[in-house]
Order: structure tokens, then C-alpha cells, then sequence
């Protein structure tokens, strides 16, 4: 989830402005507090962030099962839960931010896949209407009460400005927000039986399954999506993680050409990931033939 990532850059923002800066001295004493008060801020701040992105992520598990959808995989920091495994420490940066994957019990995914996705934004609102009600409204005496007003008040307004921000139909570094999807799986929506089934593709990837067992008819529904969109090159690096992993590598070739045929525009480090790849696969099967995935390679760096 790259909500936190924004959330942090707005907070460092929020940071620098007179109003704001006048407002936070507002939930201390004139004369200050503590230093061990302080210290209590300052460890507690971080387990403040852990919650609100773990509150958030309950909320998509909240929705999934409204949606008849179970969980398979949940990432909050440096933990993750998988079904049947349980909680293990987990190393992946890219995820640390939190993540929820959940799939239907049987079946395609359910006309509630809206519930999910708007479970979290919804838990993160509610939050933080709550917790910043009570920072508002708690008495205070001394200065561990002021330090506690302080950490509510950051659960407060981080959840608002989480539940606020992932609402926000944008996409960072590839990953549409949870506002984004809601907008383009909304009933009557253009291509959201392709969005909804490009999404079903992305969740048994997340949650382990190998590519050769994954839902063809979802993967041929998701290659419907507009042609140049981010969306549909990420359909088209599934058909071909999908035909390799099928020990198909003619079409896996055709796949991989068409990605890379895609990619063209795409930012550079994924141009560069599909070179990488193509690379390899060349090698691995010298008798199809490198001119065309080569020639694709060139035309998406614009050669």
C-alpha cells in the first residue's frame, strides 16, 4: 500500500507550515513537558504508525468477509500472516507498508469485492474520527497525560489522512490506491469485469499460487483491458509468467513480446526488468529465436 509512503511526505510537509506547527504546540503546556514524557513520544510514535496501517489493513480483512472473500495473506511492518502458516517476520521492504490479499472461498470474486477494498479507507476514517475526538475532548493533568493526548491525536489525524488519502483514485509506482479501484470496478464502470478479473490474477499471485495454476479465463479477460495502459501491461506479464510457467514457451515467447511491445512509455525500471527477462528467456530457449522479443526490447526503449 503506498498510502503511507504519501502519508509520511504529507506529514514532513505539514510539518513546515506556521499554522500547522501553532496548532500541534496547542496540545502542550507553555512551558513544555518532560523528558521522559518526551521519550514516551517518541517510542510510541512509531507503534502509532504500526497501528494505524494494521487498523487499516483490518478493515480490508472486515470487508473481504462481508464480500464472502477469505484472507490468505496479510503484511503490516515487518510481520506477515499467511493461512495455514501463521505469523513470521517478513523482509520484503516494498510490502512493509501493508498489504491484504484475500480470495473467494469458491468460485470468481463475488459482486463483494467492493466491500473489500473499501473496508480499509472506511476502518481508517472511523479511526480517526474517533481517536481525534478523544484527543480533543480528554482532560488533561501532567505531563503523561499531554504526552498520551499527543499520540492519540497522531492516530487521529494519521488515520484520517490514511482513510483520506487512499481514497484518492491515483496510482504510485504502478499500485492503484484503493480509491482508483473502487473507481474502476464501480458497477457500469468501462472494463471493470476486466479491472475485476486483472485483480483476481494479482491476488493468486500475491498469495503464492504458481503461476501455471492460475485462472485462464480471468487472465484472458484481464488482456481485454486498454491497450497502453499500465493495467494492461501488467495483464500482459501475467499471460506470459502464466504460459511459462505451463512449460509453453512458443507462446510465453509471443507473451513476452507483446509486454515488451507494451511497455513502451512505461518508466524505465520496468523496461529495463522486462530487458533483463528477456534476456534470459533468450538464452534458455536459443532455438525460438531472439530477433523478435530483441526487436520488441528496441522498440520500447524507442531505438
Amino acid at each position: 500500500m503506498p498510502a503511507l509512503v504519501v502519508l509520511l511526505l504529507l506529514v514532513a510537509w505539514l510539518g513546515t507550515r506556521d499554522s500547522v506547527s501553532a496548532l500541534v504546540g496547542r496540545l502542550f503546556p507553555p512551558g513544555g513537558i518532560g523528558l521522559a514524557p518526551t521519550l514516551s513520544i517518541a517510542l510510541g510514535g512509531p507503534a502509532v504508525l504500526f497501528f494505524l496501517v494494521l487498523a487499516h489493513e483490518l478493515g480490508h480483512v472486515a470487508g473481504a468477509r462481508l464480500g464472502g472473500l477469505g484472507l490468505v495473506r496479510m503484511v503490516v511492518g515487518p510481520f506477515e500472516y499467511r493461512a495455514r502458516v501463521g505469523v513470521r517476520i517478513h523482509s520484503r521492504f516494498s510490502e512493509m507498508t501493508g498489504l491484504t490479499v484475500a480470495l473467494p472461498v469458491g468460485g470468481a470474486f463475488p459482486g463483494g469485492i467492493l466491500p473489500y477494498i473499501a473496508g480499509g479507507p472506511i476502518a481508517s476514517l472511523v479511526l480517526g474520527i474517533i481517536g481525534a475526538a478523544v484527543a480533543i475532548l480528554m482532560p488533561v493533568a501532567g505531563d503523561y497525560a499531554y504526552a498520551a493526548r499527543a499520540l492519540l491525536g497522531l492516530l487521529g489525524g494519521g488515520s484520517l489522512v490514511m482513510g483520506i488519502v487512499t481514497l484518492v483514485p491515483v496510482s504510485v509506482a504502478g499500485l492503484p490506491s484503493d480509491g482508483l479501484r473502487l473507481l474502476q470496478l464501480r458497477p457500469g464502470a468501462p472494463s471493470a469485469h476486466a479491472h475485476l478479473s486483472l485483480l483476481a490474477v494479482a491476488a493468486q499471485d500475491l498469495a503464492g499460487v504458481s503461476p501455471s495454476r492460475w485462472d485462464e479465463t480471468a487472465l484472458t479477460a484481464a488482456l481485454e483491458l486498454p491497450a497502453g495502459s499500465p493495467a494492461h501491461l501488467m495483464a500482459r506479464i501475467f499471460e506470459y509468467r502464466y504460459r511459462r510457467g505451463k512449460g509453453l514457451p512458443q507462446p510465453a515467447g509471443r507473451a513476452l513480446g507483446a509486454a515488451l511491445r507494451s511497455a513502451r512509455g512505461a518508466d524505465h525500471r520496468v523496461r529495463a526488468a522486462l530487458a533483463a527477462e528477456t534476456a534470459a528467456f533468450c538464452l534458455e530457449h536459443p532455438s525460438l529465436g531472439p530477433s523478435e522479443p530483441w526487436q520488441a526490447v528496441a522498440n520500447s526503449y524507442g531505438v
